[in-house]
């Protein structure tokens, strides 16, 4: 057996430790640091499952995807270690209750600059509370996302692939939201700016633009059905008709959110006077 001198002076025995830390919204999803721990951890004889692995590092899975192979990978640790940042990632705190439940040991690594550096120190106890406590700096809209995402993924740890196929399509339809919000937002603090921004040019409120791409996407639906009864097939390959049907799905919620949410409505929304009263 393998052992490393802790840095209060015991001794612990290497076994298999997984790597939780932030990756959303960092630079190439900061794999450079999940692999710089790798190596880290590996070379002091431990076996490092390294979740920048997970797909052979496909990005574009479901983030429910991931943390199920995550949280069967923790199941399998004899212990954890946490990146820098981990306190401002989700999932690596919701990840790290699931690790201090079980009884792993738990280490925190500051950003690895060489294989020679002291040991990584090993955290208290107290760390895995300050994960649950760290859920009441979200909103309570971003705090049930998140517990929507960690129930779909123990669910798929567990192998029932998150029981109902329509409850695991709507988990897909909002991982799917949540791609595409970064890119047509730019980051700005409206969920609806990107209607905005395109409705003033043609003079109609969010809502009107909004039903209108879902008229688009309404037409594209009605020719890949005139193609495929001519035997033809689907032109755009990277956009399927499940992702079509997605995509009006999102629409088709923004919408309605548009007509009642005080997160998501705009001052040209038609309805806004009458949501307020009986609409809603």
């Amino acid at each position: 057996m393998v052992e490393i001198e802790r840095d209060n002076g015991l001794v612990d025995t290497v076994g298999t430790i997984t790597i939780l830390g932030p990756m959303t919204g960092i630079e190439e999803f900061n794999y450079p640091a999940f692999f710089k721990a790798e190596e880290w951890w590996a070379s002091r004889g431990w076996n490092v499952l390294n979740p920048a692995r997970t797909f052979d590092g496909d990005t574009t899975q479901g983030k429910h995807l991931y943390m199920a192979v995550n949280l069967q990978n923790i199941l399998n640790s004899k212990a954890v270690v946490l990146l820098d940042g981990w306190a401002q990632s989700v999932g690596a705190r919701q990840e790290l209750v699931v690790a201090g439940a079980i009884g792993l040991d738990i280490y925190e690594q500051a950003v690895v600059t060489n294989l020679s550096g002291p040991l990584a120190t090993r955290s208290r106890p107290t760390n895995v509370v300050a994960a649950r406590e760290g859920f009441t700096h979200v909103t309570a809209k971003e705090h049930t996302q998140s517990m929507n995402e960690l129930t779909a993924a123990l669910n798929e740890a567990q192998g029932n692939a998150g029981g109902d196929p329509f409850k695991r399509e709507l988990a897909e339809i909002a991982d799917l939201h949540d791609t595409k919000k970064s890119d047509y937002t730019g980051g700005d603090s409206h969920p609806l700016s990107n209607y905005q921004f395109s409705s003033n040019f043609v003079g109609v409120s969010a809502f009107e633009g909004m039903m209108m791409r879902m008229q688009e996407k309404m037409m594209r639906l009605q020719s890949l059905i005139r193609k495929v009864k001519e035997g033809g097939g689907v032109a755009v390959s990277d956009e399927s008709v499940a992702d079509t049907c997605r995509d009006i799905s999102i629409i088709a919620t923004l919408m309605g959110l548009n007509c009642k949410s005080p997160d998501y409505m705009t001052d040209d929304n038609p309805f806004r006077k009458a949501s307020t009263e009986a609409v809603a």
